[in-house]
């Protein structure tokens, strides 16, 4: 088993090898007198930017994008808080939320993605060959998270929701969840992709369940996670803003037209073989014009769970979505 991990660690290298050539990170796509800065993590759930990049749609808007990449979502909103940053793709609404509550108006949300059992990001897995079969043998169990309040909060509210009450769970970086999980230091984990389906690929875990953590947890289609672009952008340079907007909506729409052609092209940008890419499971993402009223709703629902759970201050998510003018 150890030898699996080996390899898995080489597969982790060689894929961010691969996306530090490819000059993603840093790179300026087209021609304009202003680069939108966009933030992202080597990360599945930022597709839109990939999808966007890899078909060309920045360049087919004429307008000049500057990626760069951070190891953690806090980093980008801190970035983001310092003017540092202009837009991202997606990201955790806890942190973008707080970041509204400690610094109202600056910034709106121009996407919303939403977790169901067939599309969501996060995926619950113990070790391979494990006695735990049903979330109820997770009593008196160590479980890996991924760090922050809200995986943790979330992880906790959906176990005892199922009567285990019982459990430790130990916040770990992604590098390190699988290697953690096979070496016994926890006995299940829950992560965004594509650690769960690499460490399935490998044979050191296997699922433990089926469909998303997060949205039975909620008991709705939350949408806990939605691309920002700043205030400052819109006012400041609103022409390139439009323009990058335009390039995500494309690139959103593409998605949702051809999900598997788009996990394709993960591997070039994301850690992970084909292989993987082509199992992972992913959210919906959709662009604000294209939000359904029902959609609506469950954002803003997403935003009370969140606060009456005590893990966001309260938020009226109407005051921070995109308005028209600013994309069409």
């Amino acid at each position: 088993m150890k030898g699996k991990i080996l390899i898995g660690i080489i597969i982790l290298v060689s894929a961010l090898a691969a996306i530090a050539m490819n000059g993603f990170s840093g790179h300026i796509v087209g021609d304009a007198d202003y680069a939108v800065r966009v933030g992202y993590k080597a990360n599945a759930n930022y597709l839109p930017l990939f999808v966007a990049q890899e078909k060309g749609y920045f360049s087919e808007e004429g307008v000049a994008v500057e990626a760069i990449r951070f190891d953690s979502t806090n980093a980008i909103v801190d970035a983001f808080a310092a003017g540092r940053l202009d837009a991202t793709p997606t990201g955790n609404v806890v942190v973008s939320y707080a970041l509204e509550n400690a610094q109202h108006g600056l910034f709106r949300m121009y996407s919303f993605s939403f977790y169901t059992d067939e599309r969501h990001p996060e995926n619950l897995v113990v070790k391979k060959g494990s006695a735990i079969r049903r979330y109820a043998d997770l009593e008196g169990k160590t479980i890996g998270a991924n760090k922050g309040i809200f995986a943790r909060t979330m992880l906790r509210l959906f176990l005892e929701m199922r009567g285990v009450k019982n459990f430790r769970i130990v916040e770990l970086d992604d590098s390190v969840q699988l290697h953690a999980l096979e070496s016994g230091q926890i006995d299940a984990l829950i992560s965004l992709e594509p650690v769960p389906t690499i460490g399935v690929d490998l044979g050191i875990a296997e699922y433990l369940g089926n469909g998303s953590v997060y949205a039975r947890t909620t008991g709705f289609t939350p949408s806990l996670s939605g691309g920002i672009v700043s205030a400052r952008l819109l006012e400041q340079h609103p022409e390139e803003a439009k323009r990058f907007l335009r390039a995500m909506e494309k690139a959103m729409d593409f998605i949702e037209g051809d999900l598997a052609g788009s996990k394709a092209i993960l591997p070039g940008y994301v850690p992970m073989n084909r292989n993987v890419s082509a199992k992972i499971s992913m959210e919906e993402f959709r662009f604000v014009g294209d939000l359904e009223s029902g959609q609506l709703a469950s954002v803003q629902r997403t935003a009370d769970f969140l606060h009456e759970n005590g893990i966001i201050g309260q938020v009226n998510v109407s005051g921070l979505i995109l308005e028209r003018r600013y994309y069409e």
